[in-house]
């Protein structure tokens, strides 16, 4: 997950366009909690994208690397 901040300095980099695959995360709080039921949270979303695809942009992949990389390595789960 991303905070809202750390979504809009990705999203700010020039490098490549962010906007593709940094999306809203609506969560069951959200809804529950906030009266504008609006995502509060953000996320690194690949889609289908290949590796080498995913390479375009380097910081967001950097990112999956380091947070969500080391958990999928030892969850062997589809």
């Amino acid at each position: 997950m991303l905070s809202t901040d750390e979504a809009a300095a990705l999203i700010a980099r020039e490098e490549a366009d962010y906007a593709k695959v940094v999306r809203p995360y609506l969560t069951a709080a959200d809804i529950a909690d906030h009266p504008t039921q609006r995502p509060s949270r953000r996320t690194i979303d690949f889609g289908l994208r290949s590796l080498e695809e995913a390479i375009a942009f380097p910081a967001a992949l950097a990112i999956a690397r380091e947070r969500v990389k080391p958990e999928r390595a030892s969850n062997r789960r589809k």
